[in-house]
């Protein structure tokens, strides 16, 4: 796809990695609009049209494509990003909180989706972007309900490649891993026992040891702006490259072992 000309449309492009995509694409030549359920509390670039989307339920999702005029751009490219983050046990905290992030992430994303497809035909194809996380693989302690959103968004991201004619829509899952970014400093954290601190402090190393979000925004235009579709990796040379085959040759314990080392946590409870 040549992107010069194309508009395309990012979901959280008011911070982190949904912004460092905006400005790339933005940089690529096209005209890009940004998302922030708050978008006149954000200092946008000039490079950047801001629009208002709230993924909170699939209502205010149809609500802002239609009252807000969202329809009648006409997307070449989505690139579902918004999302935020819950740290704690499971069953230490509300429900809601766990629903609102899956509600957001994978139900908002799937139905911002459904109403972007519908627009592509053979003679205006798309490319559909979901940013996914290496802990679908991986999953990350005391984030259930980011690791099951991200899970659900992998595997909606393959039902689409196997039903969708690629000359219609390109479908790009970005797995990532740990990006140095501020995601952490937005979470809703509640931490309880040694065992979640140990957990929180290996994350929060690991992600500001993590590559920048302009290097990932750098790797997905270029794919964006080729024919691949299926899974994207991009991380450290670890994450990206060696996680993956070592995923596929491990026994799930050993894999289990690993990742509970990763974050600096045994088979303690």
């Amino acid at each position: 796809m040549r992107l010069a000309g194309k508009k395309a449309l990012v979901t959280g492009a008011s911070r982190g990695i949904g912004r460092a995509i905006a400005e790339a694409l933005a940089a690529a030549g096209m005209q890009v609009f940004g998302t922030s359920r708050i978008p006149g509390e954000v200092e946008w670039p000039q490079s950047i049209s801001p629009l208002r989307l709230d993924l909170s339920s699939s209502a205010s999702v149809e609500a802002a494509w239609g009252e807000g005029r969202i329809s009648e751009i006409g997307y070449d490219v989505l690139v579902n990003n918004a999302g935020a983050g819950v740290f704690g046990g499971f069953g230490d905290s509300g429900f809601e909180q766990w629903e609102r992030q899956v509600q957001s992430m994978l139900l908002g994303s799937m139905k911002l989706a459904h109403l972007a497809m519908k627009q592509w035909t053979e003679e205006r194809p798309g490319v559909l972007v979901n940013v996914g996380s290496l802990a679908v693989e991986y999953p990350i302690p005391y984030m259930s309900g980011y690791n099951a959103a991200k899970a659900g968004l992998a595997a909606f991201c393959e039902s689409l490649r196997l039903e969708r004619d690629p000359r219609l829509a390109r479908v790009l899952e970005l797995r990532l891993g740990d990006v140095n970014t501020r995601f952490n400093d937005y979470m809703h954290v509640d931490l309880k026992g040694t065992r979640q601190e140990r957990v929180w402090a290996a994350m929060c190393r690991h992600v500001a040891n993590g590559p920048s979000a302009e290097h990932v925004a750098k790797q997905l235009v270029k794919y964006i702006g080729s024919d691949k579709q299926g899974v994207v990796r991009v991380g450290g040379f670890f994450q990206a490259f060696v996680a993956s085959l070592f995923h596929r040759m491990v026994s799930q314990k050993t894999k289990q072992a690993a990742n509970l080392r990763y974050y600096n946590v045994g088979n303690d409870r």
